[in-house]
């Protein structure tokens, strides 16, 4: 028996992760500073070489696809810090937007839930997340207002997170201060719904847990 039926057996369901998305597959390549650049003062060679990591992502997903087809598929792309976007929505939404929605409707349309990791400030860009296909948003940080948020998607996105790693991910933690930071998220972000407790980073080796 397959593994993925193993596991389907035991009625769980099966996950593989894309990590390294558009934008840090970009810095990776040339670097932080010059890729928020080139964003800027290039952005024609900026969508040329968006569209090479486009293309290379989507022969990457219909292989996972058509050899595993898992249930889910967590992607990683992290567009902002704890305070702000690392560029304006607007730049955002011109250049990295329709290549998400790309190859996340390919991901969609073979019946596969899309769960995107972003452990930062992603507030401004909330609709976006839903118009490019994104059901679970793994990583919001308590800096986005969740609770507003929760209203603004109204049941149309599922929020894992909320637990702030600044205050329990410590060399010098404690339960009592971890168990009060998990209450304190559960009290303020159950009540809207599609809300799953998690912390957004860091953990045992660096492993979100």
């Amino acid at each position: 028996m397959p593994q993925s039926e193993e596991i389907h057996a035991q009625g769980k369901l099966t996950m593989s992760l894309m990590a390294t998305g558009l934008f840090e597959q970009s810095h990776y390549l040339m670097g932080f500073e010059d890729t928020l650049c080139n964003v800027l003062m290039e952005p024609e060679s900026m969508a040329e070489l968006l569209d090479y990591i486009l293309d290379y992502k989507l022969h990457y997903a219909k292989l996972l696809i058509e050899n595993l087809h898992p249930d889910v598929i967590l992607w990683h792309d992290d567009w902002g810090s704890k305070r702000s976007l690392f560029m304006s929505a607007e730049t955002w939404r011109e250049l990295f937007k329709p290549r998400y929605k790309k190859i996340f409707s390919y991901i969609k349309e073979n019946g596969i839930i899309i769960m995107h990791h972003a452990d930062c400030y992603c507030e401004p860009l909330i609709n976006d997340m839903i118009d490019i296909g994104i059901d679970v948003w793994q990583g919001p940080i308590p800096e986005n207002d969740i609770p507003k948020l929760q209203k603004i998607t109204n049941g149309k996105l599922t929020y894992m997170g909320g637990i702030d790693a600044s205050i329990v991910d410590v060399s010098d933690w404690s339960e009592d201060v971890i168990r009060k930071e998990v209450r304190r998220a559960v009290h303020e972000y159950t009540p809207g719904g599609n809300f799953i407790p998690c912390l957004t980073y860091g953990g045992y080796n660096g492993l979100i847990n």
